[in-house]
């Protein structure tokens, strides 16, 4: 396996190529993740298709967005730049699985009051919750936990957002995705067939029992619900102006939205996220996000080296059994799962993620908006 000179990529990536030096093509170009970059022309054409969207609904509705806010910091910076550069009335929407940080509680509520908004949130049922995890742990594609949990569960929190927006008739689905969230399938919009794929990815979890009434009227299931009108689900930092992660969090202190301190991933991860590294590590070797820390290093967010080390530090706790062991012993607990089983299912697993289009051949369109204005 050949790993990228100047960041972390390795030869196992489709696509990815080396020079003679060593060195990926996505170094020597303007690319991000471990897809090319979206052209120019097409980030233009989706910042005004957003401005004009925007301007066009501002007003017109009991709500002009649904936004997910999770108390982190991207969604925190799109909060208030529609709250103040676009004066957009926004309803925050929060999902909470059951296996938040601690810290992401005061975050949102600090957010949620400092730009005067609505908030609804969705608790799920400890029994779904339970049911619904396990599920995802002992059925994983082949390419780890975290790419199977993370995939589904941010699936449901656009489901759950799609139907609120629903409910309350707001025309646009907005989500703090940063520029470094550009993945194989999201950029800018997602589609309903998107969603839809991402269902089918735990298909037979639907028919578990864990999913309750309840449960299944907050989400919304594109193959159920062909004739419901469904609103634009957009993903507006991928096309408006973005600093560094470290201006981002800086600005938001300075305006006195979030404490810096408080905004860091290693506190505000929710704990499966540390178990899903554990036991990813454990299986392939390394930790995940491989992908991800390499364009945070091209882009000049963090050395290379610090992510050499980094990793080298987390595959020695995780064989050692110290890395975030007590969050990582009390998800499991509350799984009722144990790491040897989810090693095993990791082993068995034999479906692979599926490979979606290419995600730079959209076409920004407002007809959702214009249908949705035939109605009010």
């Amino acid at each position: 396996m050949t790993v990228c000179k100047k960041c972390l990529l390795t030869s196992d990536y489709p696509g990815i190529e080396f020079d003679d030096a060593g060195v990926c093509q996505l170094c020597r170009t303007d690319n991000r993740g471990f897809r090319a970059a979206p052209p120019p022309q097409l980030v233009e054409d989706c910042r005004r298709d957003f401005e004009e969207t925007v301007e066009r609904i501002r007003g017109r509705h009991a709500y002009d967005a649904v936004l997910c806010l999770s108390g982190g910091k991207d969604s925190a910076w799109l909060a208030y730049l529609l709250t103040e550069k676009y004066r957009l009335n926004i309803l925050a929407y929060n999902m909470q699985p059951g296996f938040g940080s601690a810290l992401s509680g005061p975050n949102l509520a600090r957010v949620v009051e400092r730009l005067g908004m609505t908030l609804r949130t969705f608790c799920w049922p400890p029994d779904f919750s339970r049911t619904f995890y396990r599920y995802l742990f002992t059925h994983p594609l082949k390419e780890g936990v975290t790419a199977t949990v993370c995939r589904v569960c941010h699936s449901c929190l656009h489901s759950s957002a799609i139907r609120l927006a629903q409910k309350e008739g707001a025309p646009l689905v907005l989500i703090g995705y940063s520029p470094f969230q550009v993945t194989r399938d999201w950029f800018y919009e997602r589609k309903k067939e998107e969603i839809l794929k991402h269902f089918r990815l735990s298909g037979e979890f639907w028919k578990q029992s864990g999913m309750t009434p309840e449960v299944r009227e907050r989400l919304y299931f594109p193959e159920e619900d062909e004739e419901a009108f469904s609103p634009r689900f957009l993903m507006p930092l991928h096309v408006l102006d973005y600093p560094s992660e470290i201006e981002v969090r800086e600005k938001l202190e300075k305006i006195g939205l979030l404490d810096v301190r408080r905004t860091l991933p290693r506190s505000t991860n929710c704990d499966l996220t540390w178990l899903m590294t554990h036991c990813d590590t454990l299986h392939f070797g390394e930790p995940p996000f491989r992908d991800w820390v390499s364009e945070k290093i091209r882009k000049g967010e963090d050395s290379r080296l610090k992510y050499i080390l980094a990793f080298k530090a987390i595959t020695w706790l995780s064989r050692a059994r110290l890395l975030k062991h007590r969050r990582i012993r009390a998800a499991l607990r509350k799984l009722r799962l144990t790491e040897k089983e989810v090693l095993e299912s990791l082993e068995k697993a034999e479906v692979s993620e599926e490979i979606f289009d290419d995600i730079y051949k959209i076409n920004p369109s407002r007809d959702v908006i214009a249908d949705l204005e035939k109605n009010t």
